[in-house]
Formats: structure tokens, C-alpha cells, sequence
């Protein structure tokens, strides 16, 4: 995170690089990951073809005839109303009469019609909910796991609400609400940290190929400027994706153990980093968060992060390398343990399945109802 406010993935690099389009092992959260990533991919694609249209012509298309209006205020939350007075004002004023200023609006306003505030906090909501009860799931349901076609629906079956979850019959634990709480903001401000780096980056090269029409500087290929842009958002957007599901399913399922219950890290996929394959596999023993005296090396609880640690065993001071402190190196998260990280939680004592029965009742009717209708519609 940049602070304790904002997104794991800002404040400890990867110290690997993997193919991040990889599906996730995890049945139970492939699709989720999935689907996150193509919502946001949409939004991406639907800006960037907004864009090239705007970018298309220096003289039209406009509004012909029409009175151009008053530059409305620029808000800091955009409502409907101040999205439709930016768009009267865009497209009534003809494209050689347009000032720097309008260009760097319009980036800002097209972000805001597929990238808002608003959007980001559905998105973060949605997903964090999801994520961190399919972690729960998955660890419960660990020692008598449903075929693999019944843990794939869950993902879509699951309410996207704590409230839903525990009327489905969901066994929801003590802290899950609270980390779906911190999980949901985190996440949204990635989103619009994550549209600030867009505006930021597109406006600037938009400027720049509006300053060189206007005044006979070398014109570059603009689409082939911002294609390296429009990439790299769809690799930010997939960090996001993979880096909150894992930290909050692992979180998940962390929580929803007993103080005293042991759970074992699973770090098998490819492409693993030597942190994580280090930690394969280990051991850990679940504590109350309120726990005085905690032991990083043993104990896990809900809400532990490599927040403010690094991996690296030395740090610059003045111009000098010096040691790390043992409390300023990685220690085994509960959630992700860095960027990308797809490693999770299963239990290894205190597993009681029977507590899952009433909620996997209600995802098998669910299941039936829908394989019954799409039968019924075909």
C-alpha cells in the first residue's frame, strides 16, 4: 500500500515476474478473477474507443449550428447533470476552436463516464464480499470438497452481500465483516488511483499530439503512443484482480478458523517466487487478532500483511547499506504475500464441514433451479 489506506500492491514489488493471465487454480475463485478482469477490460476498451472517436476528426463532427455553452464548472464528484453539460459543451463546440483546456477535459470526462467513483466502489464492493467468503468456503469446505462444477458456480451463486450470505445459510465469522469493510474501500481506491495513472498518462500524450498539429511540431502516430498506455491499464487492472482476490479469500479463510486451529499454506502454481516456495507448505497456527504478544514466525490472525516490510535483507540509510531489523522483513501474511500472489489457506486441523451443510443445500437447489430454467428457455 502507499498508506494503510491504499493498495497492497503499491508498497512491496514482486520479486518475481509470472504470466499474470494465468488462470487461478482455485475453482472456487477462477471465475471471479475472471470476470473482475473483463468488467474492467470493458471499461478500458469502452474508453479507449470514446477516445479515438473524439481523436478522429480536427473539424467534426459537432453539433452543426449549435450555440456552444458556457464551460461548465469542473466538479470533483461528477453527477449525471455535470456529465450531460461536459457532453452538450463537447459536442456543440467545433474541434479547431477547442483549447488545451478541452482536450484535457474531455480525457477527464470520458474517464469519468467509464471509470468514476462510483463504479470503482460497485466493483470493490462486489468483489470483496465474494472473494473473502470464497475463501471461507473453500477452507471449510476442504476436507469433503464438492466436484469441481459445483465449487465453479458458488462464485456466481454466493449473494454479494454479508446479510444474503447468512440468510443462504453461511456460516459467517466474527471478523469477516470487518475485513470485507477495510478489503472494500482498499480496493476502491486502487480503482481510481488506477484512473489517476490513466488520466494522467493519456492526457499528457494527448496534449502533447495537440501542441504538435497546432503548431507544426512532429506528429507521431497517436493510437500507437497510447496503445503502450491502454496496456499497460489492462496489466493494472489484472494486478488488481488477482492481488485483491488473494488477500482477501486468504484473509477469509484465516478468519473464519478458531484461535488454536492450524492451517497449512499452499503455494503451488507457476511461476511461484522463491518467497512464496519457500513457504509452501508451512504450518501456521490461527490466533485472536487481540492476542498480546503475537509470534509472526508461528501464528497467523486475521488481518496480519507484509505491509511496511520488505524482502530485501538490507535497506539504503544516508548512502549506507545496513541489516534489516527481523521486524521489517517478510513474514508469512494471512492474505497475499506480495503483488500477484495466488497462494491460499487450507486447514489442517479443526475442519468441521457439517457447519456448511444448510448453505451448500441452498447452492445445490440454486444450481437445480438454474440448470431447470435454461432447460425450460432452450
Amino acid at each position: 500500500m502507499i498508506d494503510e489506506g491504499t493498495y497492497l500492491g503499491k508498497a512491496i514489488k514482486p520479486s518475481h515476474e509470472h504470466d499474470i493471465w494465468l488462470p487461478f487454480d482455485s475453482p472456487y475463485l477462477a471465475d471471479l478473477v475472471e470476470a473482475f478482469t473483463h468488467t474492467g477490460q470493458a471499461h478500458i476498451q469502452s474508453f479507449k474507443d470514446a477516445l479515438s472517436w473524439w481523436l478522429a476528426s480536427h473539424g467534426a463532427p459537432h453539433v452543426k449550428d449549435a450555440q456552444i455553452p458556457l464551460i461548465p464548472d469542473a466538479p470533483v464528484h461528477w453527477t449525471q447533470v455535470e456529465l450531460d453539460a461536459w457532453s452538450a459543451y463537447f459536442h456543440a463546440k467545433p474541434r479547431y476552436l477547442w483549447l488545451p483546456e478541452d482536450w484535457s477535459m474531455l480525457v477527464e470526462w470520458l474517464l469519468q463516464s467509464y471509470w468514476s467513483p462510483k463504479w470503482a466502489d460497485s466493483m470493490a464492493s462486489w468483489v470483496s464480499v465474494k472473494s473473502t467468503l470464497l475463501g471461507q468456503i473453500e477452507a471449510g469446505l476442504a476436507a469433503n470438497p464438492p466436484i469441481a462444477a459445483v465449487a465453479a458456480g458458488i462464485a456466481a451463486l454466493i449473494p454479494a452481500t454479508i446479510p444474503g450470505a447468512v440468510q443462504m445459510g453461511l456460516p459467517v465469522a466474527q471478523y469477516t465483516e470487518a475485513l470485507v469493510s477495510f478489503a472494500r474501500v482498499r480496493c476502491a481506491q486502487a480503482i481510481v488511483d488506477m484512473g489517476d495513472k490513466m488520466k494522467s498518462d493519456i492526457s499528457t500524450i494527448v496534449l502533447q499530439h495537440q501542441q504538435a498539429v497546432l503548431l507544426g511540431g512532429k506528429i507521431e502516430n497517436l493510437e500507437t503512443k497510447l496503445f503502450d498506455k491502454y496496456a499497460t491499464a489492462n496489466r493494472d487492472w489484472r494486478r488488481i484482480a488477482i492481488t485483491e482476490v488473494s488477500e482477501n479469500a486468504a484473509q477469509g479463510a484465516v478468519a473464519a478458523s478458531k484461535p488454536g486451529d492450524k492451517m497449512k499454506r499452499l503455494e503451488q502454481y507457476k511461476g511461484v517466487c522463491a518467497w512464496c516456495h519457500k513457504i509452501n507448505g508451512r504450518i501456521m497456527t490461527v490466533v485472536d487478532p487481540a492476542k498480546e504478544n503475537k509470534d509472526g514466525e508461528t501464528e497467523i490472525w486475521a488481518g496480519k500483511t507484509n505491509i511496511g516490510r520488505s524482502s530485501a535483507p538490507k535497506k539504503r540509510v544516508d548512502g549506507r547499506l545496513y541489516d534489516r531489523e527481523p521486524d521489517e522483513m517478510w513474514w508469512v501474511a494471512a492474505g497475499a504475500q506480495h503483488p500477484h500472489c495466488r497462494g491460499r489457506w487450507l486447514p489442517f486441523t479443526g475442519i468441521d464441514p457439517a457447519k456448511y451443510d444448510k448453505f451448500m443445500a441452498a447452492i445445490k437447489a440454486s444450481q437445480a433451479q438454474r440448470k431447470a430454467a435454461n432447460k425450460t428457455g432452450s
